[in-house]
């Protein structure tokens, strides 16, 4: 199996030699990572930025719900109480009262006009919760991105097997998708050999079998035979 980063970068970690037998998950190879965890961190601050600003066009949105309720409540008040008086006055504080209801339908469509306004005022909080949602999302996905090309400075070995091929050392600038090395597993190794028809009576599976290598000087393994 071909080892490549997926993020490029300067290598600062080579834990591992050619021949070297590794296990699933072992580190085979690091990258600097300074400027990928930079780019997390500043990733992770503007996520709590966005949920910030979210946080404060709610509560904007609340507040100005609030306020135009109270306008509405005195308005009615002052509408109720003018009605309940002008069941008790004289004629000239009947006009009084009628002036003063005139003032006060003013004043009630004034209050209307300003309870527009705030609930226009509410649809802009609203548009603007749904761009700052937006954003948490969009820095939600960033930071997640983030993560992984952090996670990537560490290329681990994907299998059991032995180390070959190593094309990389210390200080070496890498690219993504450029081989480093190469991890043959073990359950994938194996022998072709060609023998003689006269020979393969003698032979069945399972049998032990012994193997050299002539650039390798090392004593001979039993090798099971599939």
């Amino acid at each position: 199996m071909a080892i490549a980063p997926k993020v490029p970068g300067r290598v600062t970690g080579l834990p591992v030699s050619d021949n070297q037998p590794v296990r699933e998950g072992d580190i085979l190879l690091v990258i600097d990572d300074a400027d990928y965890r930079a780019a997390h961190d500043q990733a992770a601050a503007a996520l709590a930025a966005a949920r910030a600003a979210a946080d404060v066009a709610e509560a904007e949105a609340t507040l100005a719900s609030a306020q135009a309720e109270r306008t509405r409540a005195t308005a009615d008040l002052t509408r109720y109480k003018t009605l309940s008086a002008s069941h008790f006055a004289s004629q000239q504080k009947v006009q009084t009262t009628q002036a003063n209801a005139t003032k006060a339908r003013a004043a009630v469509e004034r209050a209307a006009a300003a309870l527009a306004t705030e609930k226009s005022r509410l649809d802009l909080l609203a548009a603007e919760r749904r761009q700052a949602d937006v954003l948490v999302e969009k820095m939600q996905a960033e930071l997640a991105a983030a993560r992984i090309r952090l996670e990537d400075t560490v290329l681990r070995a994907p299998v059991n097997g032995i180390v070959g091929n190593k094309g990389v050392q210390l200080g070496l600038y890498v690219q993504t998708g450029q081989q480093t090395m190469s991890v043959v597993p073990i359950n994938g190794v194996y022998v072709i050999a060609n023998f003689k028809e006269t020979q393969l009576a003698r032979m069945h599976q399972g049998q032990p079998v012994e193997i050299t290598v002539d650039d390798l000087p090392r004593p001979r393994l039993p090798w099971p035979s599939g």
